[in-house]
C-alpha cells in the first residue's frame, strides 16, 4: 500500500498542478543525499546539509580522539535519518514554493492514488447543500430523574421508600 501527499498550488487551475509525494524511506536519498537534493532542485535543504555535516563532522574529530572509529557509524545514523526524513523535506520544499497540502490518500501505486484523489475531487464539488436541522422533539421522561415526589433512584427505591 502506497502512502502519498496531495501538494496544490492556491489558484483556479490547481488540480491540473498537483504534485504527490510518497512518504516512504527514499533509499536515493540514504545513498546519494546531495547528489539527490541536487536532482530535486532543493537548495535550501542541501545548503543546510552541507552545513550541518560540516558542523558535525569537524566537531567530531575535534572533541574525540578516536573519531577515525566513530565517524562511519555517525555518517550511517545520519544517512538513515535522511533517509526517513527525505519526504518531509520534499514536501516542506514544496510548501516554500506556494503549494498547501490537499490530503494524504493511499493506493496501490500512484496511478490508483492519483484515481482515487481526482474522484473524491469531483465528488466534493459536486455535494449539495446541508439539510437544515430538525426541530427539537419532545422532552423525554428519564427514570431516576430528580423529579419532586419520587421514591426511585435509577431502578432502585430510596431507603426508606415506598416502592
Amino acid at each position: 500500500m502506497a502512502i502519498y501527499t496531495v501538494h496544490e498550488p492556491a489558484g483556479q487551475k490547481a488540480a491540473e498542478q498537483a504534485v504527490f509525494v510518497r512518504d516512504k524511506f527514499s533509499w536515493p536519498g540514504f545513498f546519494f543525499g546531495p547528489f539527490w537534493l541536487l536532482a530535486k532542485g532543493m537548495w535550501l535543504v542541501l545548503i543546510g546539509y552541507l552545513v550541518l555535516a560540516a558542523m558535525f563532522v569537524s566537531a567530531l574529530v575535534y572533541l574525540l580522539p578516536a573519531s577515525l572509529v566513530i565517524l562511519p557509524l555517525v555518517i550511517f545514523l545520519t544517512h538513515l535519518l535522511f533517509g526517513f526524513e527525505a519526504p518531509n523535506l520534499c514536501a516542506w520544499t514544496i510548501a516554500r514554493r506556494g503549494y498547501s497540502l490537499k490530503t494524504v490518500i493511499s493506493g496501490h501505486d500512484l496511478d490508483d492514488c492519483e484515481r482515487r484523489y481526482f474522484a473524491n475531487r469531483i465528488n466534493r464539488d459536486a455535494i449539495p447543500e446541508p439539510i437544515a436541522p430538525l426541530p427539537p422533539g419532545p422532552e423525554i421522561f428519564h427514570p431516576g430523574s430528580n423529579v419532586p415526589g419520587s421514591n426511585v433512584i435509577g431502578i432502585f427505591p430510596r431507603p426508606g421508600g415506598d416502592g
